[in-house]
């Protein structure tokens, strides 16, 4: 109520961004919370007739966020065509990561891989593309497609924190591998 219906979709991903710190901080309490406030914004968002690109990218994060993967599903299921961009993909992929649809979740992943190699504004965050490609070619048993994909992230991290995060993914499926 007190939020401007123009904020709706900042105030969806901030507190969906914050919650996914706090979770990575050990205070799942504080998660809950900001989770639980995210899919208020979510939820109305979701109920609104005219769903773009930009808006259910926020939302499906916020249901992913939530361990609601096929809640995300649904809202990207209501963008037309024309406004599926990578970034819509990416959650896409990671919903259907969540929802044990594998080889679905590959495909939408390397479609929005290729996608965000064309778009300069995404390459900053390319590694998380490649981080994503490796956790599902971890779930499909190819460890070493894994590897590789997990090896360039690293390589083309620009996030000194997040880097550290991709380099021990590395040692882990190293380790999976010996």
């Amino acid at each position: 109520k007190f939020v401007d219906k123009r904020q709706w979709v900042s105030a969806c991903e901030a507190l969906s961004n914050t919650a996914i710190s706090a979770r990575k901080e050990g205070r799942s309490v504080l998660s809950d919370r900001l989770i639980h406030a995210s899919l208020q914004f979510a939820t109305a968002i979701a109920s609104l007739e005219n769903l773009n690109g930009f808006d259910a990218r926020a939302v499906a994060k916020a249901y992913i966020t939530a361990n609601m993967p096929k809640k995300a599903l649904e809202v990207i299921g209501k963008v037309a065509e024309g406004q599926i961009s990578h970034w819509v993909l990416y959650r896409k992929a990671e919903a259907e990561l969540a929802v044990e649809d594998f080889d679905t979740a590959l495909a939408s992943a390397l479609n929005a891989f290729d996608l965000a190699n064309k778009d300069s504004k995404a390459k900053s965050h390319i590694s998380s593309y490649h981080k994503l490609l490796s956790e599902i070619y971890e779930r499909l048993g190819k460890n070493r497609d894994a590897l590789l994909e997990a090896e360039n992230a690293v390589e083309k991290c620009l996030d000194g924190q997040f880097k550290e995060e991709l380099t021990e993914r590395v040692s882990t499926l190293k380790g999976m591998l010996a």
